[in-house]
This record gives C-alpha cells, sequence and structure tokens, in this order.
C-alpha cells in the first residue's frame, strides 16, 4: 500500500507541476470537449483529511465521465462516475450520476453508487454547485454530499471551495478549497 502511495503522490505531484490544476467539488455541467486533471485538499478543524486526484472528460453533449482517487492517512479509494446532463440551461443544470466505489483497502466491498449533481450561475463569474450519492448495498457509511462555490478569474482558472463528504468514508468530511485549469 506505501507503494501505491508513493507512485499516487508522484503522480499528483507530476499532475500539479504540468497542468496547475486544483479541484474542490462535482460540477453538473457537460460542456462538448472539456476535460480537466484536478487535484484538491480537504481539511477538518484545521488538519488535511484528504488529497484527491480527479479527471473529467466530457465525452458527448449530455454524457461526462469522471475518476476519482482520494487518499488519507485513514482510507484510499477510486470512484468511477458516469455523469448524464439533463438539465442544461445557461444558468442551471442539474446531472444524474451512476458508478462504482472501489476501497482500497483489503477487508472493504465495492459498491455501485448512484448520485444527482446540480449547478446554477448566481452572476457571470459565480456558481453555486450541490450533490449527493448514496453507495448501494451498504448498511451504514452510504450517504456523500457536497456544496459549495466556484469563481471563474480568467477563461482557464477558477478559484472554488466548498464542503464535501464522501460515501463510504465517514471519517473524510471537511472544507475543500483549490484552484481548477480548465484545458
Amino acid at each position: 500500500m506505501k507503494n501505491l502511495k508513493v507512485i499516487m503522490s508522484t503522480l499528483l505531484f507530476l499532475v500539479i507541476l504540468t497542468n496547475g490544476s486544483v479541484f474542490a467539488m462535482y460540477q453538473a455541467e457537460v460542456n462538448p470537449g472539456e476535460k480537466s486533471l484536478c487535484y484538491s485538499v480537504q481539511s477538518l478543524k484545521g488538519s488535511i483529511k484528504s488529497l484527491t486526484l480527479e479527471s473529467d472528460f466530457s465525452l458527448t453533449d449530455n454524457l461526462g465521465l469522471i475518476g476519482v482517487y482520494s487518499f488519507s492517512d485513514n482510507y484510499d479509494f477510486i470512484n468511477l462516475d458516469l455523469k448524464l446532463n439533463m438539465v442544461d440551461e445557461s444558468d442551471y443544470n442539474i446531472s444524474f450520476l451512476g458508478g462504482y466505489y472501489f476501497p482500497l483497502e483489503d477487508d472493504q466491498d465495492s459498491n455501485a453508487k448512484l448520485g444527482i449533481l446540480a449547478s446554477t450561475a448566481v452572476f457571470k463569474r459565480l456558481d453555486l454547485n450541490g450533490g449527493l450519492n448514496v453507495l448501494l448495498g451498504k448498511e451504514e457509511d452510504y450517504l456523500g454530499f457536497e456544496f459549495g462555490f466556484d469563481y471563474r478569474v480568467t477563461r482557464h482558472w477558477y478559484l472554488e471551495g466548498g464542503f464535501r463528504r464522501f460515501a463510504g468514508d465517514k471519517d473524510n468530511e471537511g472544507l475543500s478549497i483549490g484552484i481548477r485549469n480548465y484545458f
């Protein structure tokens, strides 16, 4: 497991170095040809709870693919999600998520996951985002949620912040901040 952490930390460093990308929240929008590699830091009560490496690729006008690798001192996991945009208005978007959750601990089970995301424009440069997801087949620790904002600084750079709880990891919730770059 330590080798995997070293490899993923190295990849994370390279992503930051080459792309300058940081991501705090899932987005409901799906824009054809849009893609991002992202990184976020999540903390609670002043200590870092997790580091997350994320990719978001829009495959068609209303279908996207999200991959998330999150690691912390206690827990590592991978989420793979398809994002289906159901409402695509200029100021409001709703997308459904369907995917799979893979904990990287030997004693944990993988689970299917369903969720919903919403984004709304407050004004030209500020969007509010929120989401809810559920791990199917789990009796406890099955609910994940997020809410926050993204503020467009330039055409490709965004400041983001929010609060996030990953489903399947009850100890991994807290404030998430960062900068994102679309390419």
